[in-house]
Order: structure tokens, then sequence, then C-alpha cells
């Protein structure tokens, strides 16, 4: 059953929260281009970036993004099923464990539904229609909840999970909030030439991780939390 964003259901979250774990220390990876002006360099000298950054759970949102039980395209849905075994579960019990609150932000696509492995529990959002298509009364709704960081998770990362008006890109625009994407919890949708090397990930996970936010891995997350 959809039911509109509440952010009394949020409010919930923040309240069962222990006092004594209100922020963690993460690992965030962010991509530093060789622009050097002074040196000789090629594109071979650009690295990633480690920042280990403090965060406040209180203001801390997961957004899963269409996460379907199935997909027209076999292949993919048959990836898309593992990863979500692999990585979307653990990343929600993770989340669910530590009362991280959990945005489920999903098209309405008539005959498709929403995995059985991640059904919203009880003070879970699920975005109304009305907020999920608009960039502004997402942004409305997650200040009136205190949000300051989202982590993204869901598919496909080279579609909705960047450009939905409740993505990445739109989100990022606003400039209000940490953008978190943790990269492993997502795949794209690729072609016949990038397939074998997921290459079409990895350029998508690139091009967050130099104009749009950091990312990091399920396993990131696990060490943050359960230190």
């Amino acid at each position: 059953m959809f039911i509109t964003a509440c952010v009394f259901c949020l409010s919930c979250q923040v309240a069962q929260r222990e006092e004594n774990k209100s922020r963690i220390s993460l690992k965030v990876r962010s991509f530093t281009a060789s622009v050097k002006n002074k040196t000789w360099n090629t594109e071979k000298d650009s690295h990633f970036s480690y920042d280990t950054l403090d965060y406040d759970l209180d203001r801390m949102a997961l957004v899963l993004v269409d996460v379907w039980e199935r997909h027209p395209n076999g292949g993919w849905s048959a990836r898309a099923q593992r990863n979500i075994q692999e990585k979307i579960v653990p990343l929600l019990e993770l989340t669910r464990r530590h009362n991280i609150k959990v945005i489920h932000a999903h098209h309405l696509y008539e005959g498709w539904e929403l995995s059985k492995s991640i059904r919203p529990l009880p003070g879970e959002t699920i975005l109304g229609p009305e907020i999920a298509q608009s960039t502004a009364l997402f942004d409305r709704f997650l200040q009136k909840a205190g949000i300051k960081t989202v982590l993204y998770a869901g598919y496909a990362s080279n579609y909705c999970v960047i450009n939905r008006p409740v993505g990445i890109i739109p989100v990022s625009q606003l400039k209000k909030y940490n953008i978190i994407f943790v990269r492993d919890a997502s795949l794209a949708f690729e072609t016949p030439e990038t397939v074998e090397g997921f290459w079409t990930h990895r350029v998508i996970t690139n091009l967050i991780e130099t104009q749009f936010g950091r990312s990091t891995t399920v396993d990131g997350l696990k060490t943050a939390l359960d230190q």
C-alpha cells in the first residue's frame, strides 16, 4: 500500500535511537582529477581521494530507488536480484538496526512491485507520487524532517538513481545536502560493450564522485556504524 511521505514517521525513527550513538565517522570516496597547471600530467595522475567525515545519524536518510521484484530484461533482472540479496538487503538491515530513516522512492508502474526482500516496515516512508515527481517538494520534505545527509542505493545508477526528481543530480544541485552514493548497492543498465566489466556503472560512480557527492560501500557503512 502506498502512502504519502510523512515527517512524523521519520520522527518516530529518531525517537528510537540510542542516545549514545548519534554520530558516526564514515570513510567516503571522491575523485580528484589531474588538472595541475605547473607540471605536465596525464589522466593517469588522477586518483581517488578518501576522507573520514562525521555525520549526524539523526539527520541521515537512506533513499532506495526502484528496487523491483522483477524487470522485463531477464539478464539484468538476474543481476539485480543478486545485488539486492547481497547488498541492498544487508544495507537495509544495517540502517534499520541503527534507526537510520528509510525512504522508499519508486515509480508507480502498473503491474510492477517492490522486491519482497525490502518491503517497507511500519514507520518507514513511501514517497507518494506528488513528492516523488517534484524536487522542490522532496526538498521541502527533507527540510521538515531535518535531513542533511542522503544515502542513495537502488537502480539503475545511470537512469533513475541520478536523474529522477528525487535522485542524486537534482538533489545535489540544491546545495543543501551531503550526497553519499552506496556504490556497491546499485547497478547500471549496461550496453553490449560495457556489460562484461560493468563499465557504465563505474563511469556513473565517477560522475557522482567528481561532481555531485561522495561514495561509500555497504561494508564501509557497516564499519562506521558497528564500531
